[in-house]
């Protein structure tokens, strides 16, 4: 999905930070691409595809979420794709829950029942201003990454799903010693070295349905920050593009 210029920059300060706290500069102003978002960044975006996409669930179904894209990956700020061979993906899922009391608890930790195959490494991780989530990294086999989970429900409620890229807080927590790891990949094409890894729902996300939810989560972490006009009435002063990190909200019920 394409944004305005002027909707964008409603959050391009973000990528003043990924570039000043590594102390770098673009490589070549806009290394003859059309530099669209004014960012000095790449925009690499990864489909969150949800299987049954549906807003209701009842208990003992399963929902099956897959981040899986080729490595000719599309940048969204460059208008180009590039072949961008084994890159550290780190994509970590969270997931609130909402019981109609006016605050948000853990969806995963034995309220949903989580199946992940060994052959990812994931883990459990969050603190007390987010939800807990599954921390992975994306397989890359024969041109594809992959992550893929299943959840059955097990418990009524509402829930938003939220899908990010560790990357994204590195840079926004100024690790030097990650984004150095990030400065030195390479790839042909490379313009700039700072990033932004987006997740993008395929399909319904029912995020309009989930306002209410959205803004109980922000009041503690104000983190969120809409780029459709219409929303920014509810969000405005965080980092976290809602339409770019893999919103999905959903009920289960008996």
């Amino acid at each position: 999905m394409m944004y305005s210029i002027r909707t964008m920059a409603k959050f391009s300060f973000l990528f003043v930070v990924i570039l000043s706290c590594c102390g770098k500069e673009e490589r070549d102003i806009n290394c003859g691409y059309k530099n669209i978002y004014k960012t000095g960044a790449h925009f690499l975006t990864i489909p969150n595809q949800i299987s049954p996409n549906k807003e209701v669930y009842s208990i003992g179904d399963t929902i099956t979420v897959s981040y899986i894209v080729s490595d000719s990956i599309y940048d969204t700020n460059l208008d180009t794709t590039f072949l961008i061979e084994d890159f550290p993906f780190l994509p970590q899922t969270l997931l609130y829950r909402f019981d109609g009391s006016g605050e948000w608890s853990n969806g995963f930790d034995g309220v949903n029942e989580v199946l992940v195959d060994e052959k990812y490494q994931y883990s459990y991780g969050g603190g007390s201003a987010f939800a807990r989530g599954i921390y992975s990294s994306m397989l890359y086999e024969n041109g594809t990454y992959h992550f893929e989970f299943r959840m059955v429900c097990r418990t009524t409620g509402r829930y938003v799903m939220l899908t990010s890229d560790q990357y994204n807080d590195f840079a926004r927590t100024g690790d030097l010693a990650a984004l150095k790891f990030y400065d030195e990949f390479e790839f042909e094409g490379k313009c700039f070295l700072g990033y932004y890894i987006s997740n993008v729902v395929e399909g319904e996300d029912h995020f309009d349905d989930y306002i209410d939810e959205l803004m109980i989560i922000d009041e503690i972490n104000d983190a969120f920050i809409s780029l459709e006009e219409e929303r920014q009435e509810f969000f405005g002063s965080g980092s976290l593009p809602l339409e770019l990190s893999g919103t999905y909200g959903f009920e289960v019920v008996e």
